[in-house]
């Protein structure tokens, strides 16, 4: 993402001409990761297609941000401040040169990512960047204003792909071309936890704020579906149809153009959106589409034996349980008995595709395995939160208590994609700073936060508390101490610049006070960070601060290699070094892996 919206920064923008959509798929490696193909009687849509159109695609813009305390201003002229001049141009009595000039406002590069087979309306995360040139000291604070998105490429890379394809090139040179808009963006800037002058990767001050992001800011204007397209021999617009007619029933697709999950575009393109339910997982989501049967089995008795007999076998369960899911209900009983299964990579691929059929038993199991085997963690999760019901909110519940920081932050993070305004996990923002989650969950104390995505502060259990004496500072204007004995700390601000007066106040020695006191100063969310960390290293806090605890995938073709040999999960542990970004389910898609001071 940050070198596709350099190449928007320092590249002119053409204000005409349209990328064509398939081109970006020929230079980006697919996200399905396939299990080895089962040689079967029953012909499947893996024996007539294959996958195009499944790369992310990055959408940029220029944007302008309002609300900043003086610490905006001005950007020279160039391709980011004409773009927003032009649109300002269009609203009526706005003084546009005003706005841009302003010390409240900051001209911005924004940019976001968009997964194959999104429907319209999803929301998407967006990063924001300053131009090359800007005079703006900070983005604290601010809110973006909407802002469109859209596709663009480089004219070498459109040549390339109409010289691959034997059309005309265009002329020479290398400018940005502008496509489609393709999302619409705005809302409040969120910091990051940037480095410092002096290397400290936990660390920021609000002058470090030149990075920032939008927690689901962007909305995609239409769909991006992926693509299956038929083999040679299949391109007939009656086989494009029975895939969309199968695909339909098998994932109970709507009646209307905007809920069906398929369509026939074309006697060799069928558009696939993915459903609701699959959307955290959408690699899952590519394996079981390919395993649907071009037509119901004739003899559905025989062919669900045999996929019981490949499901109760570690061996393999993984492959048996993808066929049996786009069985649909037929294969219930099946999974059903199975999850009852000895072997605990059989209950787990058993539960995971009776989750994503919509089946609350599941939850149970799912539940268990999430903190029993680390290995199955970010998948039996998320399989959790695509269950979306009551129970597996419950069971969520429970494992907000583990002493494993990335199994309880996974639980918060699939409870808050089923419900982000439940009560035992709802945040409140502090001051436009951060949001601040108290009182999650029961057990230790635990204190998380991200470095970048979404400025928050979840804290775990049993009160976290700073414990006395202490005294630390926490960014360029704040002190935060306490003297043996003392029941309450001290929070000062003080200016850097001596152009304001200091202030004291006092809060109670439990973490949720010490920030929201903090935030109500003016406190930064690299501040408040910085307070944290200092405190852990100083054993002045009663509990651990964890930053980026994301539940990591071992890929699925690993586990069910290890299942032959390892029925067990006696080896789990070695699985774990061979965990994969791009196996990872979207739900825990982070910035690194976790740590914990």
């Amino acid at each position: 993402m940050k070198r596709l919206a350099s190449l928007l920064m320092i590249a002119p923008l053409l204000l005409g001409g349209c990328m064509p959509e398939r081109f970006k798929t020929i230079t980006s490696r697919s996200q399905q990761e396939e299990l080895p193909p089962e040689k079967d009687a029953i012909r499947t849509i893996r024996d007539i297609a294959v996958y195009d159109n499944t790369n992310e695609l990055t959408v940029s813009g220029f944007g302008i941000v309002t609300g900043l305390a003086g610490t905006g201003g001005p950007t020279p002229p160039g391709d980011a401040r004409q773009a927003v001049e032009d649109r300002l141009k269009k609203i009526k009595d706005l003084n546009v040169n005003e706005l841009m000039n302003s010390p409240s406002t900051a001209i911005v590069v924004v940019t976001g990512v968009v997964k194959p087979g999104s429907r319209r309306d999803e929301l998407v995360d967006l990063e924001i960047t300053l131009p090359p040139g800007s005079k703006v000291k900070s983005l604290r604070g601010g809110v973006l204003q909407e802002t469109p998105l859209m596709t663009f490429a480089t004219q070498a890379e459109v040549r390339g792909f109409l010289k691959d394809n034997s059309l005309n090139t265009v002329s020479e040179g290398n400018r940005l071309i502008r496509g489609h808009e393709v999302v619409v963006a705005r809302g409040l800037l969120q910091a990051s936890l940037k480095p410092t002058k002096d290397g400290d990767e936990e660390s920021s001050t609000i002058d470090a704020m030149k990075t920032a992001y939008v927690w689901k800011g962007g909305k995609l204007r239409e769909g991006r579906p992926m693509f299956l397209i038929l083999n040679t021999d299949e391109q007939r617009f009656r086989v494009a149809e029975q895939v969309a007619t199968r695909l339909n029933d098998v994932f109970q697709g709507g009646e209307s153009a905007s809920s069906k999950v398929a369509i026939a575009k074309h006697k060799d393109l069928v558009a696939v959106n993915v459903p609701p339910r699959y959307r955290l997982n959408h690699p899952h989501f590519m394996r079981v589409v390919l395993a649907v049967p071009l037509d119901p089995p004739a003899d559905l008795t025989a062919y669900l034996k045999k996929l019981e007999d490949m499901i109760q076998k570690p061996e393999t369960a993984a492959g048996g349980a993808i066929k049996l899911e786009a069985l649909g209900a037929p294969a219930l009983p099946v999974l059903r008995a199975a999850m009852k299964s000895e072997y605990p990579f059989v209950q787990f691929c058993a539960a995971e595709a009776l989750a994503y059929l919509g089946q609350t038993q599941a939850a149970e199991t799912l539940g268990r395995l999430a903190a029993e085997h680390p290995a199955f963690q970010a998948y039996a999760l998320t399989a959790l939160a695509a269950l979306d019901d009551a129970l597996a909110m419950s069971k969520l519940e429970e494992l907000l208590a583990s002493k494993e920081p990335s199994l309880r932050y996974g639980a918060f993070r699939a409870m808050r994609e089923i419900d982000h305004d439940a009560a035992s996990i709802k945040g409140q923002w502090q001051n436009r700073s951060f949001v601040l989650h108290s009182e999650v969950g029961v057990g230790q104390p635990m204190v998380h936060m991200l470095r970048e995505g979404r400025s928050e502060f979840v804290l775990f259990g049993e009160t976290p508390k700073l414990v006395p004496p202490f005294s630390f500072t926490a960014g360029p204007n704040f002190t935060v101490t306490a003297k043996p004995g003392d029941e309450v700390a001290t929070i000062s601000y003080f200016s850097a610049k001596g152009d304001s007066e200091t202030q004291h106040a006092q809060s109670a020695l439990n973490v949720a006070d010490v920030l929201r006191k903090m935030a109500q100063m003016g406190a930064s969310y690299g501040d408040a960070a910085e307070m944290l960390f200092k405190a852990q290293d100083r054993k002045a806090i009663n509990c651990k601060v964890v930053v980026d605890a994301l539940p990591k995938a071992v890929p699925m073709t690993k586990l069910a290699d290890s299942a032959r040999t390892d029925p067990w999960m006696k080896l789990e542990y070695d699985l774990l070094s061979e965990v994969d970004e791009a196996s990872t389910p979207t739900l825990f898609e982070g910035s690194g892996e976790g740590t914990r001071r």
